[in-house]
């Protein structure tokens, strides 16, 4: 389905959808922005829940210890990592860490219910593809991380490129919880 880039501002969140996700939207602006204060537990639970940062992540995977598997060693970018895999909230995460601790990437696996191959769901993130197995659609979500220390800008997407959907999420209830 294709690729998003996703920038964090203050207090707002943009997102670069990809082309046939941003054609379903009015204007098709390349650019989502959600206002999170605004937007509240809802835009929380559809952007990861509680974990908002790879560190968050990890220290999930600390706290289910029993059931973190070691998959192996490897490299990214040249950086020697540790692979660890576990299911939270009936995800699949994906973890490598470096040696200094730091996490160099995340991968998480979701099931998006009720979808089946006849009636393909509405991409919500990055990658959509259908499980050979069950039918159902997965969201994949991986993220890569690099340069630890390194000072950075961050602008926010020219408004004419850039649609708010922050209504989107204040005029419908919070979704709720499910764990698996």
């Amino acid at each position: 389905m294709g690729t998003t880039e996703i920038r964090v501002i203050g207090t707002a969140l943009y997102d670069r959808l990809p082309a046939p996700v941003r054609m379903r939207l009015p204007g098709h602006t390349p650019w989502v922005k959600i206002s999170l204060p605004a937007a509240g537990r809802k835009a929380a639970a559809i952007l990861g829940g509680s974990q908002s940062s790879p560190q968050d992540a990890l220290r999930v995977l600390r706290e289910s210890a029993s059931s973190v598997t070691k998959v192996g060693t490897g490299q990214i970018a040249g950086t020697p990592v540790t692979h660890y895999r576990d299911t939270v909230k009936s995800q699949l995460v994906d973890v490598w860490v470096d040696a200094q601790h730091r996490v160099r990437r995340l991968q998480v696996i979701s099931s998006l219910p009720g979808t089946d191959t006849a009636a393909p769901a509405v991409p919500s993130g990055p990658s959509v593809r259908p499980s050979s197995a069950s039918g159902q659609q997965r969201l994949q979500v991986t993220l890569n991380l690099s340069g630890y220390g390194t000072p950075v800008t961050v602008s926010p997407p020219p408004a004419s490129q850039t649609i708010d959907l922050t209504r989107l999420f204040v005029s419908s209830p919070a979704p709720s919880s499910r764990t698996g």
